[in-house]
């Protein structure tokens, strides 16, 4: 049996990691030319066996859907959530100086 490339530096693909047999981009953060990288080689270089993932947040989902749908797997996360996670943290951190 073929051992994945588990590297990220060494793919082909402009991905953020390896998981589970699969090439992962995370886009809640968007950086829209790696996503047009990423987007170029999933569509028109992807080998049949090789799986994707794109995570993002909710209001991401319907973009990547349009552009990759079909392509890959999307993984959505409610912003809001994501909101009153990093309101709660902040509040909990005191300046120092």
């Amino acid at each position: 049996m073929e051992i994945p490339y588990r590297d990220t530096n060494r793919l082909d693909y402009v991905c953020d990691y390896y998981d589970e047999g699969a090439y992962c981009f995370v886009f809640c953060v968007p950086n829209i030319s790696r996503f047009i990288q990423f987007a170029r080689k999933v569509k028109f270089m992807q080998l049949p066996k090789e799986k994707f993932r794109v995570y993002c947040f909710d209001f991401q989902a319907g973009f990547v859907q349009e552009a990759l749908g079909g392509y890959v797997d999307i993984y959505q996360f409610p912003f809001s959530e994501f909101m009153d996670e990093w309101n709660y943290k902040r509040r909990k951190f005191t300046k120092v100086v």
